[in-house]
C-alpha cells in the first residue's frame, strides 16, 4: 500500500512538473541584473513637471491654502509657519510653499513617492533616467529639506518650462523631491 501511495504521489509531482511549462532554457542574466535594466520609472517626468504636476499629489502647485487645510482636516500633525516671506504648511512627508499675497501653492515639497521614482534611487539613476541636471549642487539650508539627518547632502536640479525639479539626497540616496514655479521660490531654495 504505501509503494502504491508513494508511485502516485511522485506520478502527481511529474504531472504538475509538466503542467506548469517550465523552461527548457535558463536566462543569462540574473533576476536582480534584468530588474536594474528596467527604465526607473514609466512617468514621463519632463511632460508632468513642465506643468507643475506631481502624479502622486491631489494637492500640488496651484492649489490654495484652504485645499492643503481641507486635504489634512482633523490631522493634529499640520504645521504653519510664516518663513522667509512664504507661508508653510507641512504634513505627513509634505512641504507646501504658499504666496503670501494669494495663499496660492508655489512650491511642493514631498518624502514620498514622486514620479513613480522610490526613496532608494540614487543620484546615478536619476541622471540616467532624466539627463543631465541643469545645476548640481550642496543644499545650503535656505529650505530645510533634511531636520537632523547624518550624511553627505547633495542635490540635483532641472528646469522644465516654468517649474524646476530638484532630487535632494543623502549619502546619494534619494530623500525628497521638491517642485517648484522657477520664479517664484528661487530665492528660498538654494538653488
Amino acid at each position: 500500500m504505501k509503494k502504491l501511495i508513494a508511485v502516485l504521489m511522485a506520478a502527481l509531482i511529474c504531472l504538475s512538473f509538466s503542467a506548469c511549462g517550465g523552461s527548457e532554457t535558463t536566462p543569462d542574466a540574473s533576476s536582480s541584473e534584468i530588474e536594474s535594466k528596467a527604465p526607473l520609472t514609466e512617468v514621463n517626468i519632463a511632460e508632468l513637471a513642465s506643468t507643475g504636476a506631481l502624479p502622486e499629489q491631489d494637492v500640488g502647485l496651484g492649489s490654495i491654502m484652504g485645499d492643503v487645510r481641507a486635504k489634512y482636516a482633523g490631522n493634529d500633525s499640520l504645521t504653519f509657519q510664516d518663513k522667509n516671506g512664504l507661508y508653510i504648511l507641512s504634513c505627513e512627508n509634505n512641504t507646501y510653499f504658499m504666496n503670501k499675497s494669494n495663499f496660492g501653492v508655489i512650491g511642493l515639497l514631498t518624502e514620498n513617492v514622486a514620479y513613480g521614482i522610490k526613496k532608494t534611487a540614487t543620484k546615478a539613476e536619476i541622471k540616467e533616467h532624466i539627463g543631465e541636471p541643469s545645476k548640481e549642487f550642496t543644499p545650503d539650508g535656505t529650505i530645510d529639506v533634511y531636520g537632523n539627518l547624518e550624511g553627505t547632502k547633495s542635490a540635483v536640479s532641472y528646469i522644465f518650462g516654468d517649474f524646476t525639479l530638484s532630487f535632494y539626497f543623502v549619502s546619494d540616496t534619494l530623500h525628497s523631491t521638491l517642485i517648484y514655479k522657477t520664479d517664484s521660490l528661487t530665492e528660498y531654495s538654494g538653488t
